[in-house]
């Protein structure tokens, strides 16, 4: 070989794997780049075929050829045996050799078989000496099979860093043939992106020798992604949330929460609060962005808001004040849902007597209020004794200030006499009739 200052050394001594006294090795020589194809036209081995068995000198002068192929390094290796399909003795197979790209012709000038043109007989051996060429591949083709590849995806292969191949479904592979005794490096140029998912290659690296190679696994598995976000407001406990109606995860105080089981690319997700705060009935949380589908990445943007219930009262003190015997007082208390979640009233105690609830929209119990609706309860004072009276109407609800109580005061009077209004001669008349009254009672008094 020649370097680059123009200086000649020997790179390789090559040999036969085989060698054997008179059998001529380097009768022919042919050389392609880093192929080089030598003869042995008097080889005597009756295997027939590529790589067949070289130990055997049962058939004179059959003649071989060997291919050698350069490595990287500049090393050289014997990388097929080679012999005619139809061995025979005297044939001399070998005698001259020819490479071009991936493919070697080796002659037999003194092949013995009387048949015509391309693949005849070669069992006839009734031409003395008519001879023969045979045409060899050493190209081979590099491929495999790809498993759990997602139907509609595909997968992007490369073969040292050139020859691409797009795959659309599990099952076998090839790239285009290459020369024996060459490198293949099988890897994954593109990802499977509809899902997301990451195929590896294994058996990926080697030499190609004799045969195709059909032995590269690609291996394809969906990427998993994980589901969650942030809670906000939670003074309970007890809060419990799901995903796809299951994966139940607890959640004890504010911040980020992430569901235990990851999943595959491109699922659909549904968040949804299981169980609500049980310590605190004043709370109702609820969730935002909480469905979707999984587009490669985990999902954090889910808000769980908990918001305190509220009821708000028109008056918590309902006071009658002075009410006669016999007549009656009446009252309204407006009751107010001044949170978003929604109020559920549960019950509303009867006051006692003489106190008493009439009506109102609140009655019809348990009774739901959306944010900002009200409902109202009328009340009544009718005393039948005089007395201070008070009570209370205790009403049971989910806010966080229940129970409330509304309070109930009242007094009662008895009704005042009526005095007829008098002028100056019924003043004077019944200062006459006094006058009179005590006269006679001191006329008594001296009997």
């Amino acid at each position: 070989v020649r370097d680059g200052s123009g200086a000649w050394t020997q790179q390789a001594y090559l040999k036969a794997s085989n060698s054997d006294a008179d059998d001529q090795f380097g009768r022919s020589v042919a050389v392609l780049g880093d192929i080089v194809v030598v003869g042995a036209d008097q080889e005597s081995s009756e295997a027939d075929g590529v790589d067949g068995d070289q130990a055997d000198n049962s058939a004179q002068e059959a003649g071989a050829a060997y291919v050698f192929v350069r490595d990287a390094s500049d090393g050289w290796t014997q990388q097929v045996y080679l012999k005619a399909s139809n061995s025979d003795e005297n044939d001399n197979f070998g005698r001259s050799v020819a490479v071009s790209g991936g493919t070697v012709v080796v002659s037999a000038p003194l092949e013995d078989s009387d048949a015509d043109g391309v693949d005849g007989d070669q069992s006839d051996n009734s031409a003395g000496s008519a001879g023969a060429a045979y045409v060899f591949s050493l190209s081979f083709t590099v491929g495999g099979t790809v498993n759990g590849l997602a139907a509609g995806n595909s997968v992007t292969l490369v073969n040292n860093s050139g020859d691409s191949q797009t795959v659309n479904a599990d099952g076998p592979f090839s790239f285009s043939p290459q020369l024996s005794g060459t490198a293949y490096n099988v890897t994954v140029q593109t990802q499977p992106t509809n899902p997301n998912q990451t195929c590896t290659v294994s058996n990926g690296m080697g030499t190609v020798s004799s045969a195709n190679v059909t032995n590269i696994d690609v291996i394809c598995v969906t990427d998993q992604f994980t589901v969650g976000g942030t809670v906000s407001g939670l003074n309970g406990t007890g809060l419990a949330l799901q995903n796809n109606s299951g994966d139940d995860l607890p959640i004890t105080a504010d911040g980020p929460f992430t569901f235990p089981t990851a999943l595959d690319d491109g699922s659909n997700y549904a968040v949804t609060v299981l169980t609500q705060p049980s310590s605190a009935r004043d709370q109702q949380c609820t969730v935002s962005n909480g469905s979707g589908t999984l587009n490669g990445a985990d999902v954090t943007d889910i808000a769980v808001s908990c918001l305190d219930i509220t009821l708000s009262l028109s008056s918590s003190d309902q006071d009658f004040g002075l009410i006669f015997l016999g007549a009656s007082g009446s009252g309204t208390i407006t009751l107010t849902n001044t949170g978003t979640p929604k109020l559920t009233i549960d019950s509303i105690g009867a006051p006692a007597d003489p106190f008493s609830i009439t009506g109102g929209t609140c009655m019809n119990l348990p009774i739901t209020l959306v944010a900002a609706e009200t409902c109202t309860i009328e009340i009544s004072f009718t005393p039948t004794a005089i007395d201070d009276f008070s009570d209370q109407i205790v009403i049971s609800s989910n806010a966080v200030s229940s129970p409330d109580a509304i309070v109930l005061r009242g007094n009662a009077l008895l009704e005042p006499l009526i005095v007829p209004t008098l002028n100056i001669w019924g003043l004077l008349l019944m200062f006459l009739m006094l006058a009179i009254g005590g006269l006679l009672l001191r006329s008594k008094a001296s009997v």
